[in-house]
Order: C-alpha cells, then structure tokens, then sequence
C-alpha cells in the first residue's frame, strides 16, 4: 500500500519495518506460545516500540496518525476513562488501577500497530503457517506423550496449561486467511488441520468452540450474502448482550433440554455462575461496582444479601462472560460503550469484501472466547486479539518476491 504522504525513502523503510513487524508478530509469536503462553503482551508492547522509534526518527507523528479511524479511538479512549473513574468506588482500589493501566497499555500499543500497514510477502506467509503448524505440533506431541515440555516448563505441569495457548493458535489462524479460502494455498489447511488435532487432544472446550464456529463462519461466508452475513452478526451481538444480562436462566433452561451438552466442559455449572454475576450486575447499576469487583464480591455489600447456598457461585476471579463483567464493573456506560464497540467491530468485518471471510470467522471466534471463557481485563487474550486484527487489517498486501 502506498502512502502518499510519506517520502520515498521513508516508504521503503517503512515497507521493512511492517514486513519485519509481521514476521515478528505473526511468525515468532505463534512458535513461542507454547512454551511462554502469555508472550503476546510482550509482543505487542516492543513492536509498538519499535513504529515509535521508527516515527520519532523520520518525524512523522501528524502524517501517521491521520491513519487511525478516529471512531474505535474514541470509543476505545472513552471506555477507559469510564474504567479509570470506577476505580474510586471498586473495592480493591490497587488492582483495579493496575488492570486499568494494563488496559490503556495495550490498547496504546495496538493503536501503534494499526498506524503501520500490515505488508507481507509469500515467503512471509510460509513462516507463518509454519510457524502455527510448529506450535500445533510442539502441543499436540506434549499431549499425547505425557507432557514432558509442560513437566520442564510448568512446576504444575496439568495439561489445561495449554488452554491459553490453543485458544492464541486459534485466533492467530485466521490471520493465513487474508485473501478468503482459497485452494491455491494448501499450506495453510495444513496448519489448521495440525491445529486442529491440537485443539481436540487438549482441554480446552472454549478453543474447540471457537475453532469450530470461527471456521464454519470463514467457510460459509463467502456463499451468503453480504447482507445476511452482516443481519446476523448484528442480531447475534444484540442478543448475546440481552441474554447473559437480562435472562441467563434461559441458558440453564437450555441445558436441561441437552444434558449431554451441558457436562461438557462443566457448562451446568458455569450456567449457574453466569445467573448469579448477572444478578450482582443488574444490582450495581447504574454506575456499576467498578473494575475487577467481580473478584471481589465478598467486599460489596451486595453479598450479604445473597443466600449462603448461592455465595460459591461468587467467589470466582471473574463470571467467564466479558458482557456480564462488563455491566458489572461498568454499569449503563459500561454497556452503551461495549455495545457500540461490538456493532462497530461487525461492521469492520464486513468492510472489506476479500478479507470479510477471515475477519469474520475471527470476530465469530472471538465473541465465543468472550461469553464463555477468560476475564475482560486479562491482556494476554487483547493483545492476541489486536494481533489478529492487525493481520487483517489491510487488503492491500504487497506480494513482491523475497
């Protein structure tokens, strides 16, 4: 992609330094994340550096900048703030600061990212699918033979430590999907299938789930309608808020009709947990608790009133649901300012015909990880997530051989 406003020579660096970026990002990260499962903070952060440094020495902070869509900065930026202020009222003031600032952290970083577009070439798209098939590989082998990294890397080497790891690999798959499915590219249904084979062997019901509708969502993509595709991602979103928030007791109404269902991946149970922070959030509104008062129920005084036989199901670290901690921690800003968030990432999906299959098998996956799995202020789950946007965020890739 040519950018106008840049010089000659500073589009030749800046064409090096997206290429290496990528080759950072998309290749070495994947192949680390088995043995460092939370290395994508640490990724995002020094290549943020790194287009800092490269802005500073060319000087180009106003040319760059009118790159950002001003919208998701506005929305992003204001969420914080909100999040910042519910750190006076939260019950433990430190933590929430420190996941606060996390927060701005990563979001800063990712902002750095999409400054400089994404250009690969064919040579870096072989090192990236080798690099998630090598890290499939690495997981399943460890699985299937006992675990012998896991008991060399982990004091408590328990296959579900390889969670956080299959649920990255899945999220940075899509990233081989930047034109749409092709058959022209076997190399990548490779790396999925050994993905695939990883995901299944492991522990992790929320990666199975997200790489089996992500991956039903690429493929059947293309064959609907622009339209259609974009009706359901926005009724899904509407209605994933309205249900976890308002009638949670529908979903164990539902596992009662699929009991089968509902022992995988102790879904009964985590049903229950949904119906109790969902009542503690509806109790904090308007403002909400504030940030990470979902790990600290026992401070407020909503948990005295909560009957001891249901006291359990609020003692977790967070309720596995971002929209329920998010109106928890948040209230009716924390809601308005999630939603428009959600719509505004559908509509991303869909921005870009060539690329709408992969973005939107990604979006499919990540709101799956995000109603049933990890806590809303865990970074390592954002910046794998920013890392994926990053790889499909242009269309325009430079296919100049190596």
């Amino acid at each position: 992609m040519s950018a106008p406003f840049l010089s000659k020579g500073d589009n030749l660096h800046r064409a090096r330094l997206s290429s290496a970026l990528f080759l950072f990002l998309a290749a070495f990260l994947p192949a680390v994340l088995p043995f460092v499962r939370r290395a994508a903070p640490v990724f995002l952060v020094f290549a943020a550096l790194l287009i800092v440094i490269h802005i500073v020495r060319h000087g180009i902070w106003r040319e760059v900048s009118a790159r950002l869509a001003p919208f998701p900065v506005l929305v992003g930026t204001s969420f914080l703030i909100w999040a910042a202020l519910t750190c006076l009222w939260a019950p433990v003031a430190m933590r929430s600061w420190q996941s606060v600032g996390s927060g701005v952290l990563i979001f800063i970083s990712g902002l750095c990212l999409f400054i400089i577009p994404s250009e690969r070439s064919r040579r870096a798209d072989v090192f990236s699918v080798l690099a998630i098939s090598f890290a499939a590989l690495v997981v399943l082998i460890d699985l299937k033979t006992g675990g012998a990294l896991l008991h060399f890397i982990h004091s408590r080497p328990e296959p579900y430590r390889y969670n956080m790891v299959l649920v990255s690999l899945v999220a940075l798959s899509f990233g081989l999907f930047h034109q749409g499915p092709t058959l022209a590219q076997p190399l990548k249904y490779v790396a999925v299938l050994l993905l695939t084979g990883a995901v299944f062997v492991g522990e992790s019901e929320t990666a199975k789930l997200a790489l089996l509708i992500g991956y039903f969502v690429l493929f059947l993509s293309p064959v609907v309608s622009r339209i259609v595709s974009y009706f359901c991602f926005l009724v899904g979103v509407a209605a994933a808020w309205i249900v976890f928030l308002l009638a949670p007791e529908f979903l164990s109404d539902l596992a009662k009709v699929w009991p089968s269902m509902a022992e995988m991946g102790h879904a009964a149970e985590r049903v229950q947990i949904w119906i109790a922070y969902s009542k503690f959030s509806l109790a904090g509104l308007p403002w909400g608790w504030g940030v990470e008062s979902v790990a600290h129920v026992p401070m407020t005084s909503y948990y005295a009133i909560v009957p001891d036989n249901l006291k359990s199901s609020l003692e977790w670290l967070h309720p596995h649901n971002n929209f329920i901690q998010i109106v928890a921690e948040l209230g009716f800003p924390g809601i308005f300012l999630g939603m428009v968030g959600s719509f505004y990432f559908v509509v991303w999906s869909h921005a870009d015909e060539r690329l709408r299959p992969a973005r939107a098998g990604l979006l499919a996956a990540i709101m799956v990880v995000t109603l049933v799995s990890h806590g809303f202020w865990q970074m390592w789950w954002w910046s794998v997530v920013l890392i994926a946007f990053v790889m499909l965020s242009h269309s325009g890739i430079a296919r100049a051989q190596n």
